[in-house]
């Protein structure tokens, strides 16, 4: 899972992660991650690209393309 936060960190210094970070029930683990991306397809092959999901130890459960109405500063 080191691989897993490196390539979020990267992608963080990249400025194509907006947030990440998994739930907190240990019985159901699932993460969360936010990318900021151009089109559908960037945001995929990043995801596809983390090489923890590439080792089959995470997969990508669901995939929803949004647009940001609010954040905070």
């Amino acid at each position: 899972m080191s691989d897993h936060f490196l390539y979020l960190k990267a992608l963080l210094e990249q400025k194509r992660l907006y947030l990440a970070g998994p739930t907190l029930i240990s019985e159901d683990p699932f993460g969360l991650i936010i990318l900021e991306a151009e089109t559908e397809l960037e945001a995929r092959n990043l995801l596809e690209n983390d090489l923890s999901v590439k080792a089959g130890i995470q997969q990508i459960a669901e995939f929803r393309p949004i647009r940001l109405s609010l954040t905070r500063k």
